[in-house]
């Protein structure tokens, strides 16, 4: 119990700055395979649909042990595995374990519970050595287990991040698109007070008026269409499906010297 603890106790002190995933676990295995005096270790993480090396210690051929399918005996038995203690067995030398030459190994299974599976195996060069060390394994297994864990909360919490800043630039990019749209909608009144303004029959008072608006029309329109010029990038960065506008609506646009790109949108 005591190398255990003083074995958890190293783990726990060498990962306290969790800079990554791969560091942290990395020196999980170092700081095991001191404390334990292991002559090998490996971590794995599973990655599209084998587990892949992560890091290691006292491991020559990465091209037996780089990649490990699900299949694997030693895997498999792992993962059926039912024991409170690590799975403990001779390295088979017929097996892709052979490699670690004559010895024993200990292995932890740090999958379930839908957390992303990852194996932690350390070798002894004999089964009383490994056997020995087996319950202080299984307390790093669990702080390892642990850590996986928690680099899972952070991945989720950052694509959480990640959909909802894309959320918020949609809206605002939808947001600027209506302002664009008002714009034009002004851009019509604009031109229709222009043919208004030609009527010779207007009184002095009707003209005035019609002036005003003018001015707050023109204003209006253009500062509408400046704001939504930037968001039709963003509507097209985001595949958004512009509306155009009809010839009727693009010739009076045009008589006043306001074309516009479109008047509408629809979300692909």
């Amino acid at each position: 119990a005591a190398q255990a603890d003083r074995a958890l106790q190293a783990v726990m002190a060498a990962s306290v700055l969790r800079r990554s995933r791969a560091e942290t676990l990395g020196r999980i295995l170092d700081e095991a395979l001191k404390a334990l005096g292991a002559a090998h270790g490996a971590f794995y993480l599973l990655e599209q649909g084998e587990l892949q090396l992560l890091h290691s210690r006292g491991v020559e051929r990465f091209d037996l042990l780089g990649r490990v399918p699900l299949g694997d005996r030693l895997v498999a038995s792992l993962q059926t595995h039912t024991g409170d203690l690590p799975f403990v067995q001779e390295a088979d030398p017929a097996s892709r374990w052979g490699a670690l030459g004559r010895t024993t190994l200990a292995a932890v299974w740090l999958g379930g519970r839908g957390r992303r599976p990852a194996m932690l195996v350390l070798a002894w060069p004999s089964r009383r050595q490994a056997e020995a060390h087996a319950p202080a394994l299984m307390k790093v297994g669990e702080y390892a287990r642990q850590m996986l864990w928690e680099f899972e909360r952070y991945d989720e919490q950052a694509a959480e991040v990640q959909t909802l800043g894309a959320a918020l630039q949609l809206q605002e990019a939808l947001a600027r698109a209506a302002a664009h749209d008002l714009g034009n909608k002004a851009g019509f009144a604009y031109g229709y007070i222009a043919v208004l303004k030609d009527d010779p029959g207007l009184g002095a008072e009707t003209r005035k008026m019609l002036e005003v608006a003018d001015q707050a029309a023109s204003a209006g329109a253009d500062a509408l269409e400046a704001d939504g010029k930037a968001a039709f990038q963003k509507m097209d960065a985001a595949g958004v499906k512009r509306i155009p506008w009809s010839d009727a609506e693009k010739a009076l646009i045009k008589k006043e010297g306001r074309i516009a790109e479109s008047r509408a949108i629809d979300v692909a």
